[in-house]
């Protein structure tokens, strides 16, 4: 059999069965971090969409139906973001139409629906980090709460529903709301605490908004004569108005922060591990060529063995043997190992 110098296997061969693995891991890494990137980037997209809805969730509890609908116009670029849902598309269609007819009467409840569907369509809820989890729990489920509760105490004391409903019906039901106001009050307070605890260096924008909320929102309850005069332009109206977007500005923004914070993590993350990938798949390639190379040149500088052919054709001796060849060496005569055999030496002599 011929030497060619070359190892068993094809060196190519070998290059695959070291790259092929790595390759696939590096792909599947990507696809993975593709995907979490994909979430994280449609929760920011959520949260702007939650920022429109409850700005004009804010200007309809305060009996602005025209400013309401400007602020819900702007949730249009954030609902393209997220992509076709039905259950999304349905509530927004619900508010905007609420809207349309006028009152906030009928818009706010729509609005509050429609802020927890954004949450639950666009994946808010299903947040893995407990700091932004705490934030938008803070404005998707309790914001949403306190601004509806504070819209129905409201009516109460309007003299128009004083006129309708009994004096006993009218404290009974705003004890109520009063008891949910509260509850939800405790719960952003809840948010922020525990956010603070995660990350205090961006939960700490959100104490003072919501301090200021609950200030404004448990203050002594207004005179008849305030109320009876024009709700709309009273000084607490205006002071409960500036509190809810205070909070609502800082909620929002702050989760925002903390999903982007994440998200340049992550692709920092992903870069650094796929970088190193690639690196020990170079480096792992560069030392496999060198072994094989080595081995190539051990073996081209290794004497024939006994009985192999070397390479350029066949020696005199290997057709006829050393034996045969023997006597014409003695007799100086040139060896011919064409049709050439053995005899023996008594044979010889009689001839």
């Amino acid at each position: 059999m011929k030497d060619t110098g070359r190892s068993r296997f094809p060196s190519w061969l070998i290059m695959l069965a070291i790259a092929a693995p790595t390759c696939l891991g590096a792909v599947l890494y990507g696809l993975d971090v593709g995907q979490q990137v994909s979430v994280l980037e449609r929760e920011v997209a959520s949260a702007h969409l939650s920022a429109s809805v409850l700005d004009a969730l804010i200007e309809a509890r305060a009996n602005r139906p025209d400013e309401a609908r400007r602020q819900l116009e702007r949730a249009r670029a954030f609902e393209s973001r997220l992509g076709p849902s039905p259950g999304l598309e349905s509530a927004l269609r619900a508010a905007r139409e609420a809207l349309a007819g006028g009152g906030g009467d009928r818009s706010v409840p729509v609005l509050v629906d429609c802020v927890k569907t954004i949450g639950e369509a666009g994946g808010l809820i299903l947040d893995t980090d407990a700091a932004s989890y705490a934030v938008m729990d803070s404005f998707v489920v309790q914001f949403p709460e306190v601004v509806a509760s504070e819209h129905a105490r409201l009516a109460l004391e309007r003299p128009i529903t004083k006129q309708e409903a009994s004096r006993v019906e009218v404290a009974g039901r705003t004890h109520a709301l009063n008891r949910m106001l509260r509850l939800s009050l405790d719960g952003i307070q809840r948010d922020v605490r525990d956010g603070f605890r995660l990350e205090p260096d961006l939960t700490t924008r959100l104490a003072v908004p919501a301090l200021e909320l609950e200030r404004a929102l448990l203050a002594d309850t207004p005179s008849r004569e305030a109320l009876e005069t024009d709700i709309s332009g009273s000084a607490r109206l205006d002071r409960i108005d500036a509190a809810f977007r205070a909070y609502r500005v800082a909620a929002t923004d702050t989760f925002v922060e903390l999903v982007e914070q994440r998200l340049g993590a992550l692709r920092g993350h992903a870069f650094r591990i796929l970088s190193g990938l690639m690196g020990l798949l170079l480096l792992a390639l560069t030392v496999a060529a060198g072994v094989m190379r080595q081995l190539s040149i051990g073996t081209r500088s290794l004497p024939p063995a006994a009985g192999e052919v070397p390479p350029g054709g066949e020696s005199e001796e290997t057709a006829a043997g050393p034996i045969a060849a023997a006597p014409f060496r003695e007799r100086g005569l040139p060896v011919s190992t064409a049709g050439m055999r053995w005899v023996p030496e008594t044979d010889q002599e009689a001839v």
